[in-house]
């Protein structure tokens, strides 16, 4: 069939109808046409199939009705029109464009008004942003530290809250002031300003040792109370610092729930931390008793980033998370089996950082290779920590020619 017969048997419908011209009918209109249809030809025709022919809804460029349809639409039609001539324009094809042109145009309105809503959306936020400030005026002590902040508060209606960085909780800001913190160990904090949940600002905290420390703590909450600091006394026999649980328990701490012990050296260096060797070599015996999972860490900070790697033992990988620059290894994510070590044997790690290409070996063999984007700026410091109390032989962190930067 052309679609000029289909356009007369559409016309023929309308005349017969009599509700006026069918751009006017309403849903309700085609409604009434299909139980006429049904009652004339005994045709069951859809209302939405009606609308459809009609250019009620929109269709493909390709649509056609059933041949059932159209037969059934004739049959109606013919009654008392079968001589009256009928060319008008396919309701199809004449009133399909016009209601596409409606929804470009409303389209094209509404992307107009959200690029509006956001770009003023975006310099009112950066407006905002512009105010927040947060920066040091005064430090007092060097281990534990407390450092005096001068905060300036966005102008915005949302809740402004400041984290200290040192995974202490945040502490809610109504108004711009002063305030201090107490710094319990040696790092490069970030301290950042949040409006909801943006940070509006923020500002380095670095915490130094001068000198290297052990630290012994547990782990009962995210920021333990108390730091125990012990000295750092090489056995002459073997060169091995090790604290045991005993020296733990007489200076307070309960060595017969989850402890961790970190060695660690936070003294400013002129030098980069992109471009270094660093080398340790440890042992980590498990606890007696028991199924658990036993993990050492290490960890070179830069002002602006660190590179950390953990080790557990076996059955354990799932508790990996490694670090190198803007890059995370989770191993809830993907298999970091590799980082599954003899934990009670001695074991020696190399890494190699040059110019941003990061390669790892434990006891020669390479494990790890990747690089990094961002700049980790300037070395600030390490650490070695060990859940329990584990035995440090070495640990170093030199320029690729050999300069010794920190030595155990």
């Amino acid at each position: 069939m052309r679609r000029d017969e289909l356009i007369a048997i559409i016309k023929k419908c309308e005349y017969r109808f009599n509700r006026g011209g069918y751009s006017e009918w309403r849903h309700s209109d085609y409604d009434d046409l299909r139980r006429e249809i049904r009652r004339s030809t005994n045709v069951v025709i859809s209302t939405n199939t009606l609308k459809r022919i009609f250019g009620k809804i929109d269709v493909d460029e390709d649509y056609f009705p059933q041949r059932a349809t159209i037969d059934a639409l004739r049959t109606y039609g013919n009654e008392g029109t079968e001589e009256m001539n009928f060319s008008n324009e396919s309701p199809i094809t004449v009133q399909k464009p016009f209601l596409k042109l409606n929804v470009v145009r409303l389209s094209i309105g509404l992307v107009i008004i959200l690029i509006a809503v956001f770009t003023f959306g975006y310099f009112w936020q950066s407006s905002d942003e512009t105010q927040a400030k947060i920066s040091i005026i005064g430090m007092e002590g060097e281990l534990p530290a407390t450092v005096f902040f001068e905060v300036t508060l966005p102008s915005t209606r949302d809740s402004v809250f400041i984290d200290f960085g040192d995974k202490s909780p945040r502490k809610y800001m109504a108004t711009s002031q002063r305030i201090a913190h107490n710094y319990l160990f040696p790092d490069v904090f970030r301290a950042k300003l949040y409006a909801s949940k943006k940070v509006v600002a923020s500002q380095d905290v670095s915490i130094s040792s001068n000198s290297w420390i052990a630290l012994g703590y547990h782990w009962q909450r995210e920021l333990p109370d108390r730091y125990y600091a012990f000295p750092i006394i090489k056995k002459t026999k073997d060169s091995v610092f090790h604290i045991s649980s005993l020296q733990m328990h007489k200076m307070g701490l309960d060595t017969t729930t989850s402890f961790f012990t970190r060695i660690c050296n936070y003294t400013d260096i002129d030098a980069e931390a992109d471009n270094f060797v660093f080398e340790t070599t440890f042992k980590n015996k498990p606890r007696d008793g028991g199924l658990y999972c036993n993990s050492t860490q290490f960890q070179i900070t830069g002002a602006d980033g660190v590179i950390r790697f953990r080790f557990v033992n076996s059955g354990c990988s799932f508790r990996v998370l490694n670090i190198v620059g803007e890059k995370v290894f989770e191993g809830s994510k993907t298999n970091l089996s590799e980082f599954v070590i003899q934990t009670q044997n001695w074991n020696t790690v190399k890494l190699i950082n040059e110019d941003k290409r990061v390669t790892l070996f434990v006891n020669d063999r390479q494990i790890f290779e990747d690089t990094y984007e961002k700049s980790l700026g300037m070395l600030r410091g390490l650490f070695m920590e060990f859940e329990g109390n584990g035995y440090l032989k070495k640990c170093t962190l030199q320029s690729l020619e050999g300069e010794t930067y920190f030595q155990f």
